[in-house]
């Protein structure tokens, strides 16, 4: 069949295609040197006028970026990637490793305080301002191949400590939104 000289001539893309790390996981995919591969979502508009403050999602890169690459501009919290180290508005949170799954939780409450859990571990409070914009990635080209995998999920509360945990334990597969908002990419292209 015609799909043989393909496999043969891409062995790691077929190795890749067979490769569970992905499984059925909704994603939202950033290819590298890619410009405008960003998504944004007005808070007002997707949750009508409903106040915002804590924002989940799990990240996934196949290589470190060799500059920044911004992963979610969440109220005025920027969350980034530099080689393997992970950053919020210059403070460092933790480095990562290629190829595995990484839980962020961002919170922000009306008296400008902020959190920023990393695999269900409180990792930074700093001080943040409200706004009504969420956008991850961003209209540079993207520095690395990386991947926003499960649901994108939004909080009308600042979550506490035992639901952080439920839903790091719960793990990437679970799109259950669970009473909350939650965007995948069925809600932009019919899987």
């Amino acid at each position: 069949p015609h799909h043989v000289p393909l496999i043969c001539e891409n062995p790691r893309l077929f190795a890749d295609a067979c490769d569970d790390t992905f499984g059925l996981l909704p994603l939202f995919e950033f290819p590298k040197d890619i410009s405008n591969s960003h998504i944004t979502f007005n808070l007002n508009k997707e949750n009508e006028n409903m106040n915002v403050n804590s924002l989940s999602f799990w990240f996934f890169f196949r290589e470190f970026p060799a500059s920044s690459q911004m992963i979610v501009t969440f109220h005025s919290l920027s969350f980034f990637a530099t080689g393997d180290d992970i950053y919020v508005n210059d403070q460092f949170v933790s480095d990562y490793r290629l190829n595995r799954w990484y839980h962020v939780i961002l919170t922000v409450t009306d008296k400008n305080k902020a959190q920023v859990y990393f695999d269900g571990v409180l990792k930074n409070q700093i001080t943040a301002t409200i706004s009504q914009v969420v956008t991850f990635g961003a209209s540079q080209a993207n520095a690395a191949l990386w991947f926003i995998g499960g649901a994108i999920r939004l909080f009308p509360t600042v979550l506490k400590e035992d639901a952080i945990k439920g839903i790091f334990n719960r793990g990437v597969s679970d799109t259950i939104t669970h009473g909350t908002i939650a965007i995948t990419p069925s809600d932009y292209v019919d899987l």
